[in-house]
């Protein structure tokens, strides 16, 4: 089958399924190769399908998707000019290539589909940042906080304890309760200088009741750290986290 745009396909298989949207995700099994058989891509290969918002692909792939249902496998024959045209693409697709493809539509996920997974997703982590913190403060030399800040005394110190104003050198690690470590102080190799009131809430209220020499574990709710809006790709929405800090001096 030949379209207006110039776009060719064959069908191979037939399902009956949905039909993707624009702004659709879709969930896509796939081979690509150049016209002299050269594969460039496959997640046949890679061993698991992929999944692309259906309206920011290549030009050829978009108008296709849209024809196809849930279950259709299709040969697509894709010219340049709704592919990477003139500028090819990296080392493997020249320019001006004429892509052929092995597509099969294993699944559409809707907005509101994505929006509800995305809302049970954030429910379920929750819940279980809420379990952790319950089983932390079950631990012995648990001590909980009318904030929701947890600590535990891991070594005593009898130095002076920061003001709100204060800098502190401190050597931290940070990590969230799957046990991955963010940040460290100690992997850097030398602590860090801060001043104690511009650092998340649960710190600034931590620094000001620990003594130079304390190391105390912090177990802190995600409404005195990051919040809903999470931190960069190293900290999510929610997140509780939990670090060892060693207070070692009050700068100022």
């Amino acid at each position: 089958m030949v379209l207006p745009s110039g776009l060719q396909y064959r069908i191979l298989a037939e399902g009956q399924g949905a039909s993707p949207a624009p702004e659709d995700l879709v969930v896509v099994h796939y081979q690509g190769r150049l016209v002299d058989e050269t594969e460039f891509d496959s997640s046949f290969a890679r061993g698991a399908p992929a999944v692309f918002p259906a309206n920011r692909l290549i030009a050829g792939w978009v108008e296709a998707l849209q024809l196809m249902q849930v279950g259709d496998r299709w040969e697509l024959v894709v010219p340049a000019e709704l592919a990477y045209g003139e500028n090819g693409s990296g080392e493997v697709i020249p320019p001006n290539a004429t892509l052929i493809f092995e597509v099969e539509l294993l699944e559409v996920q809707t907005v509101e589909e994505q929006n509800q997974a995305q809302e049970n997703a954030a429910a379920g982590f929750i819940d279980e940042q809420q379990a952790y913190l319950a089983r932390h403060a079950e631990r012995e030399g648990s001590i909980v906080l009318p904030s929701g800040l947890q600590y535990r005394v891991l070594e005593s110190g009898s130095g002076a304890s920061p003001r709100a104003d204060s800098l502190v050198k401190v050597h931290y690690r940070g990590q969230l309760t799957d046990g991955t470590e963010f940040d460290s102080s100690y992997v850097r190799g030398e602590p860090s200088e801060f001043p104690a009131n511009r650092l998340i809430a649960g710190w600034v209220e931590a620094l000001q009741l620990m003594r130079e020499g304390d190391k105390w574990e912090l177990v802190i709710p995600a409404e005195l750290a990051y919040g809903a809006r999470g931190a960069g790709d190293a900290i999510p929405p929610h997140a509780t986290l939990i670090f060892e800090m060693e207070l070692i001096e009050v700068l100022e």
